[in-house]
């Protein structure tokens, strides 16, 4: 009778807990063609940095913010307060830019990705007409 017991505890504790979790926030995104969030990571404040690409040109939007991009394919990075809000959104646009990854350590943030023909990561245009990786340091407002 105990081991049926805990087997029943054990078994709808979870359930019980998952089920009176409720949403604290939502941030809706836009475009016209394929995209997608692929990675994110927070940091000791609880700010959400979201990466993610795009394959056609056009209008990205990401909370209030709306980018328009004059070339097919991006990334895009964008930091969410604790709060919900969206506090500044970045592109890099760039052919075929895609797969991002992001990483944060102790106050920085690290992206990482792949393109093909050119990609513009701030100051920097990396050019190649083969497929290549980038690794790119990025600070918190989203300054390469």
């Amino acid at each position: 009778m105990k081991k049926l017991a805990i087997l029943l505890i054990c078994g709808l504790l979870p359930g019980f807990l998952i089920a009176q979790t409720t949403t604290q926030w939502l941030v809706e995104g836009e475009h016209s063609g394929f995209d997608s969030i692929l990675d994110a990571v927070y940091d000791e404040d609880g700010n959400v940095y979201a990466i993610g690409a795009c394959r056609f040109s056009g209008p990205l939007t990401v909370g209030p913010f709306t980018y328009n991009m004059s070339q097919i394919g991006a990334i895009y990075l964008a930091k969410i307060a604790l709060s919900g809000n969206v506090l500044w959104l970045e592109v890099f646009e760039g052919r075929r830019a895609e797969q991002p990854k992001i990483a944060y350590d102790a106050g920085h943030l690290y992206i990482a990705g792949q393109y093909r023909d050119s990609i513009q990561l701030g100051s920097f245009q990396l050019k190649n007409p083969n497929i290549r990786q980038f690794l790119s340091a990025v600070d918190t407002s989203g300054s390469v």
